[in-house]
């Protein structure tokens, strides 16, 4: 029937028509009349209602479907309730709206609000922090589910889908996520910086944590330079290591105790932690032994020891490799350096895989500072001078993280409370 129709009203648009106006009429060019029938529904198509539609702009809406006398205007928040679709007079194609107005047929006022693509999906994600989660791929008329996954976990997905809206993923026992809220990759270190920046944004802390396996990075102020104090005997450690690795020196080595391993560039006050004598004995320690001493004690003397003998005083070739792991010349008196330098050498440690890391990981301060409360292996070197506290560690979780605290005017305390927060996350 609506065929028909159509084929009488054929000659109308060989002839002036009335314009769709919301004050006058004025008439439609032939040209203006073929623009038009390129944007509206053709009536030769079906004249089908869209499914599912919203509107892209604001679009007026009239009394009568030959669109002369308009009643309001639709925004793209209003609903759009389809009863019909018609051919008016003016062989227009117009919606018939369920509250008895109608609108033009426009395709470029509206789309169709529907499932674009959807696909079955097998495989684990990581969550972000979660806001919603809808019972389908999110379209007009998706609602919100009330159980939702918890933020910064491992979950399951099942298919994924896109729509005008975007790409959602089917979560196994949830509903439908937000491409953007999930990742393949573990998100748990956005979390460790959002605990970070809220609670420990302070001029006198210096944060740097980094997730091994993945390479993420979390941080504040990990570029602030701060006296190291004995946390600048890692690097001595590290060379130490490397030597043997590389049949220079071996465990077994020994080296005597005289006084100008305390008398040297860069070598520590041997009055300071440790216990060996504090003054030269002229007896031979070995490698293993004075390595144990610096990694459980911070030894002063046995640190001097091994830098005298081991790195030529801190000569050339160990300034270029420390510089090639760290990115960055080492003063060794000055001992001025950040949290994310520090953190290279910790890196190399784990990957050098050395036995001293199990000498780190007994030390006469694992009852203080980061591995207080720590279930799983820690090996951590500490650092104190005057007002500075630090500690920096190497957690063994299942996914082995490196953290360095360094601090000035804090605690003990505030040391183990950083680290807890971290742990809690990331255990």
């Amino acid at each position: 029937m609506k065929k028909i129709v159509l084929f009488m009203l054929l000659p109308f648009f060989f002839k002036t028509l009335p314009v769709i106006s919301t004050d006058v009429d004025f008439s439609l060019t032939d040209t203006q009349r073929y623009q038009l029938s390129q944007t509206a529904i053709s009536p030769t198509t079906g004249l089908q209602i869209p499914k599912n539609p919203v509107l892209k702009t604001s679009v007026p809406v009239y009394k009568d479907a030959d669109l002369k006398t308009p009643v309001k205007t639709l925004s793209p928040d209003d609903p759009l309730m389809i009863q019909s679709v018609e051919v008016n007079l003016l062989g227009l194609p117009v919606f018939h709206l369920a509250d008895q107005t109608y609108m033009l047929a426009d395709e470029t006022l509206y789309y169709q609000d529907v499932v674009l693509d959807q696909m079955p999906l097998s495989g684990t994600y990581w969550t972000r922090k979660v806001d919603s989660i809808y019972d389908s791929p999110f379209v007009k008329g998706s609602k919100e589910v009330s159980q939702k996954p918890k933020d910064y976990t491992q979950v399951k997905v099942t298919a994924v889908a896109t729509t005008h809206s975007g790409t959602y993923y089917q979560l196994d026992q949830y509903g439908w996520i937000e491409g953007h809220l999930i990742s393949n990759q573990d998100t748990r270190m956005e979390k460790v910086q959002d605990v970070l920046t809220k609670k420990y944004q302070k001029a006198d802390y210096g944060i740097s944590v980094k997730q091994l396996e993945t390479g993420q990075v979390a941080a504040i102020n990990a570029e602030k330079v701060m006296y190291a104090a004995s946390l600048a005997k890692l690097p001595v450690l590290y060379y130490t290591q490397e030597a043997i690795n590389q049949g220079k020196i071996s465990k077994d080595t020994k080296f005597k105790y005289i006084s100008k391993v305390n008398d040297f560039y860069g070598a520590y006050d041997p009055s300071g932690s440790g216990s060996l004598p504090k003054k030269a004995d002229n007896k031979e320690y070995t490698v293993a032994d004075l390595m144990k001493k610096v990694a459980q004690q911070s030894d002063n003397v046995a640190s001097n020891m091994l830098a005298y003998y081991v790195t030529d005083q801190f000569g050339p070739d160990f300034q270029n490799q420390i510089k090639t792991i760290s990115g960055r010349t080492w003063d060794m008196k000055k001992r001025d350096v950040s949290p994310e330098t520090i953190n290279t050498v910790l890196e190399a440690l784990y990957h050098q895989n050395g036995f001293v890391l199990d000498d780190l990981s007994k030390t006469d301060f694992d009852n203080k500072r980061i591995s207080k409360n720590i279930s799983d292996k820690v090996s951590h070197k500490i650092g104190d001078a005057y007002e500075y506290k630090h500690d920096a560690a190497i957690i063994y979780t299942q996914s082995p993280f490196i953290i360095t605290i360094m601090t000035n005017k804090a605690d003990y305390d505030d040391i183990t409370d950083i680290a807890d927060d971290i742990y809690e996350i990331l255990k």
